[in-house]
């Protein structure tokens, strides 16, 4: 009967704890609740701040890809244009070469054709 007794007691002591003790674990329970409330707001607002930053990023992204994009263009319309400049360049000093060679010709049978000293309009004396 000893065993019974104090058995009676440990649960009647244990039952006497129990309110206070699920107090406590309850306590336990909302402060860890609250931690985890914490932690997910944390959360919340740096998955905010992220998808901010991301969305900032790619519109620079966005903007820089238009300038890249002007620039290249640009850059590819200054090569067209130097490439002509060089070709019209090209042709005109070969129209040049042309014409300088045929004047040079002429000016050799106006030469040739006139004796020495007695070009016409010439009025140059000649030295003897």
């Amino acid at each position: 009967m000893g065993g019974s007794l104090g058995t009676g007691l440990y649960l009647l002591g244990c039952s006497l704890d129990s309110p206070q003790s699920d107090k406590n674990y309850l306590g336990k329970i909302d402060e860890e609740r609250k931690q985890h409330v914490a932690t997910i707001k944390e959360l919340k607002d740096a998955l905010a701040q992220s998808n901010t930053e991301e969305a900032r990023l790619l519109k620079r992204n966005a903007r820089l890809g238009s300038l890249l994009y002007q620039n290249k263009t640009y850059a590819e319309r200054l090569v067209l244009e130097r490439e002509e400049m060089v070709r019209n360049h090209a042709l005109e000093a070969s129209e040049l070469r042309k014409k300088n060679a045929y004047l040079i010709e002429y000016m050799e049978q106006l030469e040739s054709s006139v004796p020495d000293g007695s070009a016409p309009g010439n009025s140059f004396p000649t030295a003897v």
